[in-house]
């Protein structure tokens, strides 16, 4: 789904953002605040520019100031964006928007730890499409704005050939034999593989690549010996870390998956800060 500023709106819609009790009783409708969204910890922004424009959007007299954008590095204390207008109009909107950029900030924060560890390799991070309905778009930003990128965005822009495909086919031998006699415009497509006979079995076929499953070192390396066809070779490990990546990379695998949009992220911490008092409401 594309983030237009109709789906910006059902975003504060969901939260009720129009009937803020509270915040109307507290103050009059034309008290304005200046706020600022600072990082609290040292991480990579994404998502602001969606944020501001979503409260903008709701109120156009909302003035914003984005001091980090997308993809800039933060530090703890580093302003993020700075808002002034009306108290009313912010205090409605900036959960939603505070929700936005921590949790994709955290996305292309956790993406960034893995790319940063593979400077120097011909290795390159991606990610599942294991993305959120209706966010989508944010996310696949978000993994871009990390470093990373998205190994296909959709069922048509990379083939795989995985075990559930395969569950009625009695080898990947013969599912490939039924793929290349229709493929009449010769797309490549890659071929899952969960141990050595089936990584053989694939290196054989006209697959383009082939993904490792939780292959492990020893594993990896008895399929660099058997992959003499020189096919594209990833790896799918549910054990890799910010701390063990490197050292799959040194192998020269071209693609890796992580988690950073799944299990393996954190949102990022973010304040919201207002930066004066306001003078008591008679």
């Amino acid at each position: 789904m594309r983030i237009t500023l109709d789906v910006l709106e059902e975003f504060l819609k969901e939260d009720h953002a129009q009937s803020d009790s509270l915040a109307k009783l507290l103050y009059n409708s034309k008290q304005e605040i200046t706020v600022s969204f600072i990082a609290k910890a040292t991480g990579v922004v994404s998502g602001v520019e969606t944020a501001m424009s979503m409260m903008k959007n709701s109120a156009p007299t909302i003035r914003y100031n984005i001091v980090k954008e997308s993809q800039k590095h933060v530090n703890r204390g580093d302003v993020i964006a700075s808002v002034k207008g009306k108290v009313v109009d912010i205090l409605r909107t900036y959960r939603v928007a505070l929700n936005i950029i921590e949790r994709m900030s955290g996305i292309a924060s956790s993406a960034n730890k893995y790319v940063l560890e593979l400077r120097n390799t011909d290795s390159i991070v991606v990610s599942r499409r294991s993305l959120t309905p209706s966010i989508r778009e944010l996310e696949v930003k978000a993994i871009n704005d990390g470093g990373a990128s998205l190994f296909g965005d959709n069922l048509n822009d990379i083939m795989i050939l995985s075990k559930e495909h395969l569950a009625l086919y009695d080898s990947i031998t013969n599912a490939c034999e039924i793929i290349d006699s229709k493929n009449k415009l010769n797309n490549p497509y890659w071929i899952e593989v969960e141990d050595l006979d089936e990584f053989y079995e694939a290196s054989s076929s006209s697959c383009y690549g082939i993904i490792m499953i939780n292959f492990n070192h020893d594993m990896i390396d008895e399929a660099l010996e058997l992959n003499t066809n020189g096919k594209i070779l990833a790896l799918d490990n549910k054990n890799i870390t910010v701390a063990n990546i490197r050292s799959y990379a040194l192998k020269n695998i071209k693609y890796i998956f992580v988690p950073c949009t799944t299990l393996g992220y954190k949102a990022l911490d973010v304040e919201f800060k207002a930066l004066q008092r306001l003078k008591k409401v008679k």
